[in-house]
């Protein structure tokens, strides 16, 4: 079976090739955003000029990968939190994470696992991987309810520990420290392999360095950056957001010369993987997992040699594959082609503007490198020149008005900040640099101090699940309110009680005030009970009519009082026949 794919090439007089598909297809529309010629799990879109010179000359093509929107059918995912329990972790810290991970656990469906360990001086692992039920959702929050801080940081031994997952499903490992390692040996060469270890540093005094080699030695990471205690439940949020909307796993991109008329040079796709076949004259990229609505961007260089008349030329095969539901799919071969010509494509042609704006992000990644290896030589004043001069090179981006580069400005003046002293930079520059670093070669969000400032690689999801967190610290009844609100229309299976001592009944089964306007049960959807109430008449067509009285009962039942849907049906039907016998 073949994946859907889509391939679009926005310019005019383009053509693009799906080998297996069928005739090449001509792309005649103009824009920045180009139609999909078929929507998939994955969209695949191509950005380059459209022309090149007869002359030997160097072209570059961005590639862009689009994971397609969340499905129901999604993959379960096994999910693994490594949290650190050591003495550091007393007080506020750790109720702190204990509210994260209420909420970590309150987002997981009956298609997911959890398993908990914790560290200090050693691991335990307080459970294996548990499916989220009713029953073991309470269980579970008091395991995370019952943690105590004592003793040092064994952050190798946890890692160690929490990477005994199974394979074959979507798998996350989420690690949080508040401190430096001092028992057991180095976390950063501890061999991770494919399983991807998202790490926070949580407060001030965690080891940044370390944390980040971690999320670096592993698929696809990242590594956040929670300086704020309060903001911990936000982090979690937005890694959950991801692993949950996992569309795609195992991604591949490759892409191959053309024999006689093009020459691959170089592949940028940040610090993922690469594999030359150079008999082939291809490379292959391996992504691992993509979320939905995550785009990851490779620019490709090509060297195109001399020709001697004008002509379409065809100068790249891209194709892609990945896995989803443990079955394989491999695209259909793409090529892009262009019009060679020796009229009004001087060599210097310039880049199309957002080829241009990708390279810059590229470059200004490159610089804020260089910066952090400066400021770590203790030359701070080199290392904000060279901030400066990241900054003015945004000036000449075509796409002034592109949100990706007003980000790049932000994430920049951030840095400066943050650079302006010695003792500054070592406890939050660092951090900071470290985490926008990993962030960029992933093109995967990474909370770095100012969450709901700097959403650069963020999903929708992930804007969603923040609101949520946010309102999650602030109490139950706020959270309750929001989930019911994106709840489907049907009625939902209510949450497990909190703590006795702030337990109070779930909103939805409080009586509503008479004058609401709003009272009615927000999972019920006024359709829903429209729709049963006209079964309700189709139904009784041919005997008595319900009057007015027993349509107003039946909604209040439904809308007032909350009683499901399935139990008014059956009294309805139970009243019918009792009219219908009784005469």
């Amino acid at each position: 079976m073949q994946p859907n794919i889509s391939i679009c090439i926005p310019a005019a007089d383009r053509f693009l090739k799906l080998s297996g598909v069928g005739v090449p297809c001509y792309a005649p529309w103009i824009g920045p955003r180009p139609r999909p010629i078929v929507p998939g799990r994955v969209q695949l879109v191509s950005k380059n000029n459209t022309k090149a010179p007869l002359e030997k000359n160097t072209q570059k093509v961005m590639l862009e990968l689009t994971g397609g929107d969340s499905t129901g059918d999604r993959s379960g995912l096994d999910l693994v939190a490594v949290l650190d329990v050591s003495g550091s972790m007393q007080g506020d810290k750790i109720d702190k994470m204990k509210t994260a991970m209420q909420f970590v656990i309150k987002k997981l469906s009956p298609t997911d696992r959890l398993s908990i360990v914790t560290f200090s001086d050693g691991a335990a692992r307080l459970c294996p991987l548990r499916q989220i039920t009713e029953a073991s959702q309470p269980e579970l929050q008091g395991l995370i309810g019952g943690l105590k801080a004592a003793g040092n940081t064994n952050i190798s031994d946890g890692l160690g520990t929490g990477l005994k997952v199974s394979d074959g499903r979507v798998v996350g490992v989420m690690l949080m420290s508040d401190g430096q390692q001092n028992r057991g040996g180095d976390a950063a060469q501890v061999a991770v392999g494919k399983v991807p270890v998202y790490t926070f540093g949580f407060g001030a005094d965690y080891d940044p360095t370390v944390l980040n080699a971690v999320a670096k030695n592993s698929m696809g990471a990242t590594f956040s950056v929670v300086n704020d205690i309060d903001g911990l439940s936000m982090a979690f949020s937005q890694c959950l957001a991801g692993l949950l909307t996992v569309v795609v796993q195992d991604l591949k991109l490759t892409v191959a010369r053309v024999a006689d008329e093009s020459t691959v040079q170089n592949v940028a796709a940040g610090s993922y993987p690469q594999k030359q076949d150079a008999d082939a004259g291809s490379v292959t990229v391996s992504f691992g997992d993509l979320y939905s609505k995550e785009v990851r961007k490779v620019i490709v260089d090509l060297l195109l040699p001399l020709i001697e008349s004008e002509r379409g030329a065809d100068i790249l095969e891209v194709t892609y594959s990945y896995n989803t539901g443990g079955r394989l799919f491999d695209a259909p071969p793409a090529t892009v082609t262009v019009r060679r010509t020796g009229t009004g494509v001087p060599e210097d042609d310039p880049a199309v503007p957002e080829v241009q704006t990708e390279e810059a992000r590229l470059k200004t990644v490159t610089m804020i490198k260089q910066a952090r290896a400066m400021a770590d030589g203790k030359n701070l004043g080199d290392a904000r020149d060279k901030l400066v001069e990241a900054q003015n090179g945004l000036e000449d981006i075509i796409e002034q008005s592109s949100p990706r580069v007003d980000m790049l400005r932000t994430e920049l003046q951030q840095l400066l900040k943050l650079f302006k002293s010695q003792d500054m930079y070592d406890k939050q520059g660092r951090p900071y640099a470290l985490s926008s670093e990993t962030s960029h070669e992933r093109q995967r969000f990474a909370a770095r101090g100012d969450i709901e400032g700097m959403r650069m690689f963020a999903t929708p999801r992930m804007d969603k699940y923040l609101e949520q967190a946010k309102k999650f610290d602030h109490g139950p009844t706020a959270w309750r309110k929001t989930s019911r609100r994106r709840s489907p229309p049907t009625r939902s299976r209510p949450s497990p009680a909190p703590s006795p001592s702030t337990s109070r009944p779930p909103s939805r089964l409080s009586r509503p005030s008479r004058s609401s306007s709003t009272s009615r049960d927000p999972s019920i959807h006024p359709r829903v009970t429209h729709a049963c109430m006209h079964e309700v008449q189709r139904a009784a067509h041919t005997g008595p009519s319900l009057n007015n009285l027993t349509f107003r009962s039946m909604n209040l039942l439904l809308n007032k009082m909350c009683v499901p849907i399935n139990v008014v049906m059956l009294l309805i039907f139970l009243y019918i026949l009792c009219r219908k016998t009784l005469g």
